[in-house]
């Protein structure tokens, strides 16, 4: 066998160990785990970029204070229009976030700024960036205005203290915040959060098992339809808020940045369906038991905060329980 034979064997055997090692390094990427592909840290369940706490801050942007008027405007429009508004906006808030997240990944653009340059116009971005700016400030000062009512009711503070925790909240609480540079790193406080509410909630519970339904809840009829006088205006006026109800969209490029370990339609689509989920079971629950705790017409207030001193006693009441306890210490 001659010299040029033997390298000749030696360069194929080199060239078969290549292709070799080239396929198995292409399966083991192919078949790689979450936590390998995420730099060999595992994802826990509510770890930034996760399903569930994306799932949470979209609850979060979506409950706000519109959960106040719900028990009002389901005695004026009834609890079965309230339930297929409820789930109308529901499934179409659904379609809407699949929409955005899709066209984020497609186009590789986070920002709806960016989303309008790329797909539309260049003033339609900008138009876009000045509706998103007028919206967060005016959500941000209907928060403060609820706060601040919520103090004066509770607490029975003066006009100037109210003014004064407005003016502490937003420099304190609201201005840090917004510095955030993740969505997702504020998911423990998103928790903390959807609990308080959830003790809002359970206050109207309570409130109905101790007192029971109110004396102007005279049949079931009253309940599932009103029988107050209802016009068209009061059922536009509970659409809107409503629609108002699931109002999430404006955070849902940037979370969908974040998802880990990459962004994909299916996990948005997922964390949707568990925040929309989530948002339906408080609204009801509200509306219903805020319906039979307060009843209709004059009786039921426009708003929860005008009912607060008698849900604080039964909140106190509530704490004060025996077998509610160990759920006050968990809260």
């Amino acid at each position: 066998m001659s010299v040029a034979q033997v390298e000749d064997g030696v360069q194929k055997v080199k060239d078969t160990s290549e292709i070799e090692s080239d396929v198995s390094t292409c399966v083991v990427r192919d078949f790689s785990t979450d936590s390998e592909k995420s730099g060999g840290r595992r994802l826990s369940l509510f770890s930034h970029g996760a399903v569930l706490p994306t799932a949470v801050c979209l609850s979060k942007a979506a409950i706000g204070p519109g959960i106040l008027p719900m028990a009002g405007h389901a005695a004026e429009v009834g609890i079965v229009f309230q339930a297929v508004a409820l789930i109308g906006a529901a499934v179409l808030s659904l379609a809407s976030i699949r929409f955005i997240a899709t066209a984020c990944i497609a186009t590789g653009c986070y920002i709806y700024e960016d989303l309008c340059n790329e797909l539309l116009h260049p003033v339609m971005a900008l138009f876009t960036g000045f509706m998103n700016s007028v919206n967060c400030v005016g959500s941000a000062v209907g928060y403060l205005i609820i706060c601040g009512q919520l103090v004066g009711v509770v607490t029975g503070a003066s006009e100037p203290h109210c003014k004064l925790f407005i003016v502490l909240t937003g420099v304190l609480v609201c201005a840090p915040l917004a510095m955030a540079r993740h969505v997702s790193c504020m998911r423990h406080l998103a928790a903390g959060s959807i609990a308080a509410l959830l003790i809002l909630v359970a206050c109207v519970m309570w409130h109905y098992a101790e007192h029971g339904a109110d004396e102007t809840i005279a049949t079931h009829d009253d309940v599932f339809f009103s029988s107050t006088a209802a016009t068209a205006f009061t059922y536009m006026s509970s659409i809107n808020n409503v629609v108002f109800a699931y109002n999430n969209q404006f955070i849902v490029p940037q979370l969908t940045r974040e998802q880990k370990p990459e962004p994909t339609t299916m996990r948005m689509h997922t964390a949707a369906v568990i925040c929309l989920i989530m948002c339906f079971v408080v609204y009801f629950f509200t509306s219903v038991f805020g319906v039979l705790a307060f009843g209709i017409g004059d009786q039921q207030k426009d708003s929860l905060v005008y009912s607060g001193a008698a849900l604080s006693a039964s909140g106190w009441k509530l704490w004060a329980h025996p077998p509610y306890l160990p759920c006050a210490h968990s809260f």
